[in-house]
């Protein structure tokens, strides 16, 4: 957890992007707070120095952001939690705060040319031509959500930190008796044939009579049982139905449609062209070149003033985006200037940007009237969450004096929901041979399903909220445990099951039968020919069973390096059984394969470094006397006992 942070610190502008966006809330993107959050307390601490909740909190939730778009959005609070998003990203903030404590202890800094030489020296940024282009530089920080000001502190922090590291780093290496030997196992090649038995040539099995099925049914019980199923009851405080009965005179829309006049709207759009100089009076000195002109004559003509300058197309632009790039005060002022004259300069943080607005669409605010009916959701929306937070509190006071959920539904006007039975999937009781369909909840099912299963049979659990701000309780009125359906309702499927048992095992033993005539003598075209069966030979092939031509059955891979040149073996697969006689081994050869002995190399290197950087993460960290309050910890994230 810890080499993450020092390995990003040492890496391309793309682990540095993700290291920013590590530390970044994306909150506004719509991400659950399944984090409890109230007074601002300390979760760890690094030299005397505190590392907040808010802090830990926001690294957590974009850890979750990217978990959940490599899980395509399904990452669940439970799922995060079992992953160990939020200590890794409580580790990864001891150790970066542990190296810059280590950084200040040296004296290491990072000069602002060093900062910019870093910049524009970095090859993940350079243009077609080889040098430095602002504008590979411009999309990759707008792509990632960047500005340029948070880039450049990135930057710096990260050039301090590698000064810790760097040394460390350096003197990493592997022996290269032990990268030949590793790669000489890992390239070995085997060279098999080989036949595919179809399970269509084994031989028909008998149908099972009542007592194999009786005993089929008896040893796999599991597999013919019943989930357990639990009775709720339970009261839901939804927004939704909050919102409905929440009436909205005129008067409120008029004035919530005055205060959030600006946000209703669409933004002012411009497409720009710039360049960026060194100084006030390159740049004066472009804009005065282009004074007569307008458009892309203008700025051609400032560029030739300027130079070295190199023009870049931002596309169209609107304020918000631009301002993550550039900086509020340089944007104001691009938006601020006559669309077709050039302009400038405008100082962001890495020069004076010289541009011109080539078109553009004024921002545009919708009429009280065109606003009015989603002003009243929101509206209605809004004061439903404060009623609702008011009304949670008054709710778990109550359950907190020992009142039954009865009788808090019954004090607060609320409907006490029942479901009979439902399963961990949200199902109610069906049919062996049907998936009923889920129960209807009046809030969210994981969170809702995830509690039901927690919570003590009689027990009432913890006033719980959902991701969508929904709240509900729940007790649990009974448990129905599992139990083995009887033989009547599954015995098409029991029976399904023993003849597949029955044909896989038939098929074995035909193999067997096969692989034995092979060990006394027979070739493995002798055996494949009556039985019709192609024999084939793959290419050469690696323990992983890649191969440049013919692949082997995934099956039979593992069999093929743990016997002899013209020995055979057997395996079971997804298409039938396999037979194959193992006809060549082919030796790495080091010396041609020299390229590749050296990324071999490169890896035992990159580990011998993570090892390495363990020890200085403990080192820093035991010097900067780092600590984590686990509870504190803990009690960020709801549901917990705290």
């Amino acid at each position: 957890m810890a080499l993450q942070s020092i390995r990003g610190v040492a890496g391309t502008w793309v682990a540095k992007i993700l290291f920013v966006l590590l530390i970044l809330s994306f909150a506004a993107w719509g991400i659950g707070d399944f984090i409890r959050r109230g007074p601002t307390i300390a979760v760890a601490e690094v030299a005397g120095e505190d590392i907040a909740d808010a802090e830990v909190r926001q690294a957590v939730e974009a850890d979750m952001e990217r978990a959940r778009r490599t899980f395509g959005g399904q990452l669940s609070a439970e799922q995060a939690r079992m992953m160990g998003i939020a200590d890794r990203a409580v580790e990864r903030l001891i150790t970066g705060r542990s190296l810059d404590h280590k950084a200040r202890a040296l004296g290491l800094a990072a000069g602002d040319q060093l900062v910019r030489q870093s910049i524009t020296e970095d090859p993940s940024f350079r243009g077609a031509g080889g040098s430095f282009d602002r504008l590979v530089f411009e999309r990759v920080l707008q792509q990632n959500r960047l500005g340029e000001g948070q880039y450049v502190a990135l930057m710096r922090t990260d050039l301090v930190r590698g000064q810790v590291t760097g040394p460390v780093l350096a003197g990493a290496a592997a022996p290269q008796v032990l990268v030949d030997a590793l790669y000489a196992h890992r390239a070995e090649k085997r060279v098999a044939r080989y036949v595919v038995i179809p399970p269509t040539l084994a031989p028909a099995p008998a149908a099972p009579d009542d007592a194999a099925i009786a005993e089929f049914h008896q040893r796999n019980s599991d597999r013919f049982s019943t989930p357990e199923y639990r009775a709720i009851s339970y009261i839901a405080i939804t927004v939704d139905a909050f919102a409905a009965t929440i009436a909205i005179n005129d008067q409120q829309i008029a004035d919530e449609y005055k205060a959030r006049k600006d946000e209703l709207g669409t933004p002012a759009r411009r497409r720009f062209k710039q360049f960026v100089v060194a100084s006030d009076a390159d740049a004066q000195a472009a804009v005065a070149a282009a004074r007569d002109k307008t458009g892309d004559a203008a700025i051609e003509a400032a560029v030739k003033a300027a130079k070295d300058a190199t023009i870049i197309d931002l596309g169209e632009q609107v304020p918000a985006d631009l301002s993550r790039l550039l900086g509020k005060d340089a944007v104001d002022a691009m938006f601020a200037a006559p669309i077709g004259t050039v302009a400038g300069p405008a100082a962001s943080a890495l020069g004076k940007h010289v541009f011109v607005a080539l078109s553009g669409t004024p921002a545009k605010t919708p009429s009280l009237d065109e606003a009015k009916e989603q002003l009243r959701k929101d509206l209605q929306r809004k004061h439903a969450v404060d009623s609702i937070i008011n009304l949670t509190n008054s709710v778990d006071d109550a359950l907190g004096g020992g009142a039954k959920l009865e009788d808090v539904a019954q004090k607060f006007g609320l409907k006490l929901e029942k479901v009979p039975a439902i399963d961990r999937e949200g199902r109610p009781p069906g049919p062996a041979d049907r998936t009923p369909e889920p129960v209807a909840l009046a809030v969210q099912a994981q969170t809702f399903l995830q509690t039901s299963f927690e919570t003590e049979v009689g027990q009432d659990s913890l006033l719980t909220e959902t991701q969508n701000g929904d709240y509900f309780v729940l007790r649990v009125d009974a448990v129905t445990p599992p139990a083995v359906r009887p033989i009547a309702e599954v015995r098409a499927k029991v029976v399904e099951a023993i003849m597949a048992e029955r044909r896989a095992a038939a098929l074995d033993a035909m193999a067997k039968d096969l692989l034995g005539k092979i060990q006394a003598g027979a070739s493995l075209a002798d055996v494949a020919k009556p039985l019709k069966l192609d024999v084939k030979e793959t290419a050469p092939f690696t323990r992983d069973g890649r191969a440049t031509g013919e692949a082997p059955p995934p099956a039979i891979v593992s069999r093929m390096f743990e016997i002899a040149v013209g020995a055979s073996e057997r395996a079971s697969g997804a298409g039938g059984a396999v037979l194959a006689t193992l006809t060549e081994i082919r030796p790495a050869d080091l010396k041609a394969e020299a390229a590749q002995v050296g990324r071999q190399a490169e890896l035992l290197r990159s580990a011998v470094s993570d090892d390495l950087l363990a020890q200085l993460a403990a080192a820093v960290r035991a010097d900067a006397n780092a600590k984590i309050d686990q509870r504190a910890l803990q009690r960020l994230f709801a549901g917990s006992d705290g």
